[in-house]
């Protein structure tokens, strides 16, 4: 009796866990949605000037009050609206650019300077860094894109129709005898950062 018991008792549990596991095999209603050809791309910041990454000016065994002028035309053809500014990415030398005074001129005209740097055509607008007895010196010009001469508007996507802003450049010695004998070597830099 015990035995039958038993087996009653296991065929019991079997038989519950068959019928319990059935249970989630029932079938069920779905319903699906999908969206293909999802892409992605990035715009682009693109910034170049026509002095084929050459010197724009130089001063050799001069006196106070000689000065070098120079244009250069920049033009944005990214394809985002960028902020541009102007820096010096580098200063080295024996102390020269205390003494240098630099002025930097926004020109109106957007037609090409030419390729050597001259300023025929030049139509001069906005100055964007200036002084007299070496307040606004080569040592004292902006080192940092944050820092940067800029001429507070934002340079429109360039995709089609180049963005392009010509400037001048003049750098003249101060009159001043603790410039005698020294030198200097600077590297301008132009940076366009999307807005």
């Amino acid at each position: 009796m015990r035995r039958l018991r038993i087996v009653t008792l296991v065929s019991l549990t079997i038989g519950l866990a068959v019928n319990l596991s059935g249970m989630g095999t029932w079938a069920a209603f779905t319903s699906s949605t999908s969206n293909t050809g999802n892409a992605f791309s990035t715009g682009t910041v693109i910034i170049s000037d026509n002095d084929s990454n050459v010197a724009m000016l130089g001063l050799s065994g001069v006196k106070p009050g000689n000065s070098n002028t120079n244009c250069i035309s920049v033009s944005y053809t990214g394809s985002l609206a960028a902020n541009v500014k102007l820096y010096v990415s580098s200063l080295t030398g024996t102390g020269l650019g205390t003494y240098l005074q630099v002025v930097v001129t926004q020109g109106t005209n957007t037609s090409a300077i030419p390729m050597d740097g001259s300023c025929t055509g030049f139509i001069a607008g906005t100055v964007l860094y200036s002084g007299s007895g070496g307040t606004t010196s080569l040592a004292q010009f902006p080192t940092t894109y944050a820092t940067g001469l800029d001429d507070a508007v934002v340079w429109a996507p360039g995709n089609v129709t180049p963005t392009v802003r010509v400037y001048r450049i003049v750098v003249t010695v101060i009159d001043d005898p603790a410039a005698q004998g020294l030198n200097a070597t600077a590297g301008f830099t132009w940076q366009a950062n999307n807005t």
